[in-house]
């Protein structure tokens, strides 16, 4: 009898034994296949991936060799290049930003381009916020006297050649909209001396063809209710961008024997962000930032220009990322037939006829360029090819002097016997 109650008492144990040894063994291989399915991703890409934000270098071939193996680098190179192709990264990579986000309030920690959040969601490029808060190189006496010189000679060049120019000095965010800045960030009652304190004022006094956006977005944000920057964006948004585009005709309207486009300012309308204006936001690689109320944006409705008397230009474009932007407005304005950009006058990206032809925001990413070689480029050749030039640089780099271009592109013409 004993013998039988005590059976009937370990069945029901040893049953839930096994039960207990069934649900560690799925919940092992469920570990497992948790671990084997990244895995397999990577070797097959059955899944599409969430693209991250900004650029990041392809990793290095991996070599194995005996001198590779023996100091390390092959296990370094291979760690690298193995977590940058691991299944899913982007996805979770972006799962980790979206939860320190939300629970922190933190933004994710990234190489490269520094963001910052400050008011109501608005983001500021870090080195934008170094210059507004006094930290900018400073300028020393004899700066600006070459580029002086040198932008006269590439003015006067193109001048003789019945060719339009125009010196863009693009604007910083903070310093036009400083109310939405972080708490943390304040700027000097007396900053220091920059190089646009400097270098605007001699270009100006020397009547060189300016367009100086961080004056006159100053006065325009007065004057009117649209923003000219978008919260998520670091560049001028694309209202601001064809309010540009405006100033810049103007300047060429006085220089060229064609009419130039003059387009006009239909409406503008809110949208979600397209092309440059959270080009911030995507940096952050989170699947959510903000509501998408929110996060609308003015977008222009352009009237092109459809006068006969007028024709599209071939323009030529050294300069930044703002650049891209006036790329857009061009297209956007179909004032432009072609446009050789100089991409930081190390890269030079062409758009067709047929590219602008869309009259939309173009797919800069997609269009590789080629790689120039400052020193060596044949800027005579590459300016007489356009009808009108625009020399763009920031206002926290005219430093840069326009990104080397204008010192060399005034050594060729010397070499070719410019001399004025």
């Amino acid at each position: 009898m004993k013998a039988d109650v005590q059976d009937e008492t370990v069945k029901p144990a040893a049953a839930k034994l096994r039960r207990l040894a069934v649900v560690r063994l799925l919940l092992v291989l469920g570990l497992m296949c948790c671990l084997f399915v990244p895995l397999l991703q990577q070797w097959t890409a059955l899944l599409p991936e969430y693209p991250l934000g900004g650029v990041e270098s392809p990793p290095a071939r991996v070599v194995l060799s005996f001198r590779s193996w023996h100091d390390g680098s092959y296990a370094g190179a291979f760690e690298t290049r193995y977590n940058q192709s691991f299944g899913w990264r982007p996805m979770l990579i972006m799962l980790a930003n979206q939860f320190r986000y939300e629970v922190f309030g933190q933004l994710p920690q990234r190489s490269g381009t520094q963001v910052s959040i400050g008011k109501y969601g608005w983001l500021y490029e870090n080195a934008y916020l170094r210059h507004y808060s006094g930290r900018a190189q400073q300028p020393r006496e004899s700066d600006g006297v070459e580029l002086l010189a040198d932008l006269t000679v590439v003015r006067q060049a193109l001048a003789a050649r019945g060719i339009g120019f125009a010196i863009v000095v693009s604007p910083s965010k903070p310093l036009i909209y400083p109310e939405y800045l972080p708490d943390e960030i304040t700027r000097p009652e007396a900053p220091a001396l920059s190089y646009y304190d400097v270098l605007v004022p001699a270009m100006r006094q020397a009547g060189l063809p300016l367009f100086d956006a961080q004056l006159r977005f100053s006065e325009w944000k007065d004057s009117q209710e649209t923003l000219l920057f978008a919260p998520g964006g670091t560049h001028w948004n694309y209202v601001g961008a064809f309010m540009a585009l405006g100033a810049i005709l103007d300047l060429w309207r006085g220089q060229l024997d064609v009419k130039v486009p003059q387009p006009q300012l239909k409406d503008v309308v809110r949208l979600t962000p397209r092309g440059t204006d959270d080009d911030l936001a995507r940096l952050l690689n989170l699947f959510r930032f903000g509501t998408a109320e929110s996060r609308q944006v003015p977008f222009p409705v352009i009237l092109p220009d459809t006068r006969g008397e007028s024709r599209p230009l071939r323009v030529g474009i050294v300069g930044d990322s703002f650049g891209y932007t006036l790329v857009d407005a061009l297209s956007l304005a179909r004032a432009a037939s072609e446009i050789s950009f100089m991409y930081y006058a190390r890269r030079k990206i062409d758009y067709t006829s047929a590219m602008l032809a869309t009259a939309d925001l173009q797919r800069h990413g997609s269009i590789a360029g080629t790689p120039v070689e400052t020193t060596d480029f044949d800027w005579v050749g590459w300016l007489e090819g356009c009808d009108a030039v625009i020399f763009e640089t920031n206002v926290i780099m005219l430093q840069s002097e326009f990104w080397g271009a204008a010192k060399t592109a005034a050594k060729a013409f010397r070499a070719n016997g410019d001399e004025y």
